[in-house]
């Protein structure tokens, strides 16, 4: 993720960097958010990109996906979302494993 959030620094404008920041800070948007990046990034390096999106090692205990709104809110609205990057990445990944039935957050 460190590696894509890099290339978005790099590769968009201040306007746009800025309304992605916004996007991640809303629950509703993040997944969004996410797909979107990783989408333009494909669309303009291919799918043999220069560099991984996501280095390093798996992690010790691999978790599943949210299992509820909740707990995607919880993670979200913790501190050390915004203070702790390897929090920031864990909540990511589990985002990722996480149902497409609960990411429909706030919509009708």
């Amino acid at each position: 993720m460190k590696n894509l959030m890099a290339w978005a620094g790099r590769d968009y404008d201040a306007s746009t960097v800025a309304a992605f920041q916004q996007r991640l800070n809303d629950p509703a948007q993040l997944v969004s958010a996410v797909k979107e990046l990783y989408a333009d990034h494909m669309n303009a390096v291919g799918a043999s990109g220069s560099a991984p999106l996501i280095e390093g090692s798996s992690a010790a205990q691999a978790s599943g996906g949210f299992t509820s709104q909740a707990e995607i809110v919880k993670a979200r609205r913790d501190r050390r979302y915004e203070t702790d990057p390897a929090y920031r990445e864990r909540s990511m990944r589990r985002l990722a494993k996480t149902p497409n039935h609960l990411l429909a957050i706030g919509r009708s």
